[in-house]
């Protein structure tokens, strides 16, 4: 699958950060289910082209990095995370360890 590729439950956000999901796809009619600004969900049909020219895209998720530690911890990070040089290990039983990893220029 394509990574512009919508499939039906995906969801797409606006420049705005308005987000919208894809109820079902019909041919070339996508079935839209949009929060108005009261709080009310609004249905409607476009194609794809005429979300594109509303300027949705595919909201994506961060990516995860997984590392496993002799077979007892994982280490985990989001994108985000990663960039601000943070990593989380799972201990296991809902205990969490955070370490932040700081860079430094090396001698030379």
């Amino acid at each position: 699958m394509s990574k512009n590729e919508w499939k039906q439950g995906d969801i797409l956000i606006d420049e705005e950060g308005e987000e919208a999901k894809i109820l079902g796809i019909c041919g070339e009619a996508y079935f839209i289910m949009m929060e108005n600004k009261f709080g009310w969900a609004t249905h409607s049909i476009y194609t794809k082209e005429e979300l594109e020219r509303m300027e949705y895209k595919l909201k994506e998720e961060p990516s995860t990095l997984k590392i496993t530690v002799d077979g007892k911890m994982e280490l985990t990070s989001k994108d985000d995370e990663m960039a601000k040089g943070k990593l989380n290990i799972d201990l296991g039983e809902g205990d969490v360890a955070n370490i932040t990893i700081t860079r430094k220029k090396a001698n030379k």
